[in-house]
């Protein structure tokens, strides 16, 4: 019995050395590098976005186009109180159509939905109001909310593999995004409600210094909502650089 155990024709199909089993094979099969049972098992899946966030960024960043869609409209300089209250009407408009489409846009848990949504406009009257003289500011701290934070969060969640140090529900990516997006199309906004007596060298450097205060505002890990954060952060770094800068370049207001 102990001889037979040990025989030859025993150990060939030991799982050991069994002819039928390689590096290559799954379940006896043979398979070979090229098929698509192995490469599947190694491919990374693409990143995916929830329909109901991308519904939700796409409608936070329309407002960015309203700024160009207004901007020719004729106007007193500096705005006149009813002019003012013609953009939180238009404000209100876009706060209550987001509000009928809570269903569509609130995330599972969010609790601050409301002063999300409410920030938003909060910020673009408080900055028509305090600066009557530069409704340009108004339009690029419209344009930063709108498209910094989309573009943060697109960029993010495709690319955004190297997280903040600050924040590691950031990246750096996100915040690039926020920054590459909104700085430029923030500056065109700005010039194209101010020309023609703002040079538009001056309106790149007040759109770039407000995208990277508001990209830095909305990478901070705190709870107030990243609305108010970024418009507030925004605003002031938009209206510190224009008069910090304004007496160096041919600046004559009307």
């Amino acid at each position: 019995m102990s001889s037979g155990l040990h025989s030859p024709e025993m150990r060939r199909f030991s799982s050991d050395e069994d002819p039928t089993r390689d590096s290559n094979s799954i379940g006896g099969h043979h398979v070979s590098k090229d098929s698509p049972i192995l490469t599947t098992t190694i491919d990374t899946p693409a990143p995916r976005i929830p329909k109901q966030e991308r519904t939700r960024k796409l409608l936070h960043m329309l407002p960015g186009l309203l700024v160009f869609l207004m901007a020719p409209i004729p106007h007193y300089d500096p705005l006149a109180w009813h002019e003012v209250g013609i953009v939180a009407g238009v404000a209100a408009i876009v706060l209550t159509t987001y509000l009928k489409l809570k269903h569509k846009v609130q995330r599972d848990g969010e609790d601050n939905f409301l002063m999300t949504a409410w920030s938003y406009a909060i910020c673009t009257v408080t900055m028509s109001a305090l600066f009557r003289s530069n409704p340009e500011f108004t339009a690029l701290v419209v344009v930063i909310l709108a498209l910094g934070d989309g573009s943060a969060y697109f960029g993010g969640k495709l690319f955004g593999k190297h997280k903040l140090p600050w924040n590691r529900q950031k990246s750096w990516m996100g915040t690039l995004s926020f920054i590459l997006v909104s700085a430029p199309i923030g500056a065109l906004a700005f010039w194209f409600e101010a020309r023609p007596t703002v040079p538009f060298e001056l309106a790149v450097w007040c759109a770039l210094a407000a995208a990277v205060a508001g990209a830095i505002a909305e990478s901070l890990p705190v709870k107030l909502t990243d609305n108010l954060r970024v418009g507030v952060a925004s605003g002031v770094a938009c209206a510190v650089t224009f008069f910090a800068l304004a007496p160096q370049f041919s600046y004559h207001s009307l």
